[in-house]
């Protein structure tokens, strides 16, 4: 519930394009945000004991921004980056079991971060949707009212229907 009221506060602050932002820009800002991820990362290098959590931020960010591809490809760009740069040896060669455990864990992660963030976004368009219908449908001067024949109820009803049918 707290990340759709950010969602509803972030949509009434920003511009549209920047809301919805076209495919293009969402996957070049994935792809950026995994470069920046190493970058922010370089001064650890002694190792950190979880090398793979420093990318987590930019994963996150990336999720929020553009929903679930542009979310799991700078997952799958961090987790090369972190097999790279960030385990020793430097390189793809990862000899460790539990290293391969931690980039499992940081794939999940930003899987299930893409996940969450795209759902919350089909959510708060849902209602807008929703608030844009209900919104123009009580401009019209017909009475109208929308009947859900599953739950035998009335889901909306508008100005026009309460002065016609009197509630």
């Amino acid at each position: 519930m707290p990340l759709q009221i950010l969602i509803k506060a972030l949509s009434r602050a920003c511009p549209m394009w920047l809301l919805r932002p076209p495919a293009a820009l969402r996957y070049a800002a994935a792809a950026s945000l995994a470069v920046v991820a190493q970058v922010a990362r370089a001064p650890l290098h002694p190792q950190t004991v979880m090398p793979n959590i420093t990318y987590v931020p930019f994963i996150v960010l990336s999720a929020a921004y553009g929903g679930f591809g542009p979310g799991l490809l700078t997952s799958c760009l961090c987790v090369l980056e972190c097999m790279y740069y960030a385990i020793e040896p430097s390189g793809f060669a990862v000899g460790d079991p539990q290293q391969w455990v931690g980039l499992g864990v940081l794939l999940f992660t930003g899987l299930v971060l893409s996940l969450v963030f795209e759902r919350a976004k089909r959510g708060s368009l849902a209602d807008a949707t929703a608030r844009e219908l209900a919104a123009l449908l009580n401009q019209t001067y017909d009475g109208v009212f929308l009947w859900d024949l599953e739950d035998a109820r009335v889901t909306f009803w508008d100005q026009a229907a309460e002065r016609f049918y009197g509630y």
